[in-house]
């Protein structure tokens, strides 16, 4: 995707994640464009959060592309002496900040078009800044959200509220592959350790539980140690507290449903996309975190024997568990960009 190549042309140049807060970023925007909405006739306004949003990690200056991106399109079509809103808030699971603008309206056919690479509304528009915000928001595992009416627009960024960063584990003896995941995963802020085969990977969570990884991205298929044999040795109890993706070449239903009876919480189906690793590492991520609050406020007794634990990703659920051993395959495994 020609988006995404812009976006990872330099390595070198991306920016790290820093703690910080959306409402921070959302009105340095608003206050680096209020000079350029007066001048167009337009008043910018900032609404605040009810209560203070909590400081998480963000590439501030991506982010502020995105916001920046956001508030000049709401401004540049609107008439004399209308309106754009900037606000932030909380909305369960996620971070929240809008641009709200009083003009036209986009249409149907626009509304569907609208973060297409070289799609623009504007005469003298390049196309690429909606489409840009929408993989950079993508990059840090959130949505854009669009409502349009006459005389009502709002674009809407979605972020998940996942406070710190993770320590993820990454066991695969396909050495390119490996580390491209760990470059893309530590872009997302997270601290990622690499094990080229299975044994080294059961060495680095058995060794110390204080330092124990928060995920697992383990490949089914190794010349030494399958990913199988890793998910035995760990056993019902640990895969109960430390969520496991398997990863292979031929995502069957069989290979998927083995994997999940060994405990392993998802599978990805090589080669995958860059927002299906990311937005997975966050799933898996926020429902670990959720299960531990759980297990915090109630007694583990009423949560069930890890034995009986199956694969706990919502795509896997409805698999048929009736079926007998499998057998895969070595595949060619490319990463996709």
């Amino acid at each position: 995707m020609l988006v995404r190549r812009l976006l990872y042309f330099d390595q070198n140049q991306q920016e790290e994640m820093v703690t910080t807060s959306l409402e921070a970023i959302a009105f340095e925007s608003v206050s680096l464009l209020r000079l350029k909405a007066e001048e167009q006739g337009v008043t910018l306004f900032y609404r605040s959060a009810a209560e203070p949003l909590p400081q998480v990690p963000l590439r501030c200056r991506e982010l502020g592309q995105v916001m920046v991106n956001l508030i000049l399109n709401a401004i540049q079509p609107s008439s004399l002496e209308s309106e754009v809103e900037v606000g932030v808030s909380q909305e369960q699971d996620y971070l929240v900040t809008w641009v709200k603008d009083t003009g036209a309206g986009l249409a149907p056919e626009e509304r569907d078009r609208i973060f297409d690479p070289f799609y623009s509304t504007k005469p003298q528009g390049t196309g690429l800044g909606l489409a840009i915000s929408h993989e950079i928001v993508t990059r840090h595992g959130g949505h854009i959200d669009l409502k349009s009416q006459p005389g009502c627009t709002v674009f809407s960024i979605y972020l998940r509220r996942i406070t710190t960063m993770a320590k993820i584990l990454i066991i695969d003896d396909e050495k390119a592959l490996r580390q491209a995941m760990a470059q893309i995963l530590k872009d997302e802020g997270h601290d990622v350790i690499e094990a080229g085969d299975g044994e080294q990977g059961l060495k680095i969570i058995q060794q110390d539980a204080t330092s124990r990884p928060d995920l697992v991205f383990l490949d089914l298929k190794m010349l030494k140690t399958q990913g199988s044999a890793v998910l035995k040795a760990l056993g019902s109890k640990t895969l109960f507290e430390l969520p496991v993706i398997v990863m292979t070449a031929y995502g069957t239903s069989r290979t998927a449903i083995e994997a999940m009876q060994l405990g392993a919480y998802d599978y990805l189906t090589k080669p995958f996309d860059l927002e299906d690793l990311v937005n997975l590492a966050q799933k898996a991520l926020a429902h670990s975190q959720a299960s531990a609050e759980q297990i915090g406020e109630a007694n583990t007794q009423t949560l069930g024997q890890p034995e009986e634990l199956l694969g706990r990703s919502p795509k896997v659920e409805p698999l048929n568990l009736n079926v007998g051993p499998f057998s895969l395959e070595v595949a060619p495994l490319s990463l996709k960009f």
